[in-house]
């Protein structure tokens, strides 16, 4: 009620979701030059609906496995950005969907078992296979231990995990 109380019943004064973003102040800051960064902060805008919306992304923040497509995509930004970063991401992303649902007049359609959160963790798992060719990951029997050996059969590291980390890689049953 309070984001239809603060945006009002027609979007038509904007053009784009890019300039109703910026109006309602959640638009990111990608100021670039010369491959520098100059500024990643969010624009000024109305302070009541970023407000709200920054209420209801740490909402969907506290909905770990069952917040459905929302839910997901905070904890993905939440792995690469960080907590703040996430939370303003998520606002941007809920702002955009109100957009598209007043712009088609539909109702937002979530999906509750979509997988952006997994493809996500595959593609860092990937990316980081990538980065160690040539190295051997060993799990000794028990699963208390993780070997990190050389193709040479040097040894770089040997990780003892507690039952938590076991039960969370999988390791115990």
């Amino acid at each position: 009620m309070q984001i239809l109380c603060e945006i009002g019943p027609d979007l038509k004064p904007f053009a784009s979701v890019r300039r109703f973003a910026s109006w309602a102040g959640v638009a990111p800051g990608n100021n670039e030059s010369a491959g520098r960064r100059t500024s990643g902060r969010i624009t000024k805008g109305n302070k009541y609906l970023r407000t709200t919306l920054v209420e209801v992304a740490n909402a969907i923040s506290l909905m770990k496995g069952k917040g459905g497509r929302l839910a997901q995509y905070f904890q993905a930004m939440k792995e690469r950005r960080g907590h703040l970063c996430a939370i303003m991401a998520t606002a941007h992303k809920i702002l955009r969907i109100i957009f598209a649902m007043f712009r088609d007049m539909a109702p937002y359609d979530d999906e509750p078992d979509c997988q952006i959160l997994r493809q996500h963790r595959v593609e860092r798992l990937r990316t980081a296979a990538e980065g160690v060719a040539g190295v051997n990951l060993e799990i000794d029997g028990s699963g208390n231990e993780i070997r990190i050996t050389e193709e040479s059969g040097r040894t770089y590291s040997t990780v003892t995990l507690k039952a938590k980390q076991r039960r969370r890689a999988g390791l115990t049953s």
